[in-house]
């Protein structure tokens, strides 16, 4: 019955979020701070941040919304990794981007079996001074992403980076999913059947 229980709770916690985006606009954040985690009220998971800076908004990046961006250096990726990559991913991510090159959002899955990174796919956008919307994962094609990187050749910023899509809740990747619900199938129908036959004896 425990077992039964806790599988309810999963499909509600996934029920309850997938209304829950996350953005981070850097503008709590202290400048010059580098490394941080991104965390949402609805989950207990949290995205690792990394590979640049908080820094006040200057002319060559503009925010595109408050005072602060995230700034990267040419060659240096700014990195974003879920800490439990086994068994949380987000099905889309994005930022507002500028700069003065080109600038690549690259995504990645773990997999499971090998427990190792595979690319998922990439986008890119001329950078300018005024920030554009740059993203990876849609409504009509959410993605399991457990890792990203933002880069470019040239110094760079990301503003209002969006963890999730509206309407589709954040997950755990396809193998793992399949595995704890045919466990929890698994031990509810075996606690029935034990709960049947112990009636019956009665």
């Amino acid at each position: 019955m425990r077992m039964l229980w806790a599988l309810l709770a999963l499909v509600s916690v996934q029920a309850q979020a997938s209304n829950d985006v996350t953005v981070e606009t850097f503008d709590g954040r202290a400048v010059g701070a580098s490394i941080f985690d991104i965390s949402n009220a609805a989950f207990m998971f949290k995205t690792r941040l990394s590979g640049g800076q908080v820094a006040v908004a200057a002319p060559d990046w503009q925010p595109y919304s408050g005072t602060q961006v995230y700034t990267g250096t040419g060659g240096t990726p700014i990195e974003l990794r879920t800490q439990d990559e086994d068994q949380f991913t987000w099905p889309g991510v994005g930022a507002w981007v500028s700069g003065s090159d080109t600038i690549t959002l690259e995504a990645f899955k773990f997999n499971v079996s090998s427990q190792m990174e595979e690319a998922i796919g990439s986008v890119s956008i001329t950078g300018g001074a005024i920030p554009v919307y740059l993203s990876i994962g849609s409504f009509a094609d959410p993605l399991h992403i457990s890792y990203v990187t933002f880069s470019s050749d040239a110094a760079f910023a990301i503003d209002d980076l969006t963890l999730g899509i509206e309407g589709i809740g954040p997950g755990i990747p396809e193998p793992a999913a399949w595995a704890l619900m045919v466990f929890g199938f698994g031990a509810i129908g075996a606690s029935l059947r034990y709960r049947s036959r112990a009636i019956m004896a009665a």
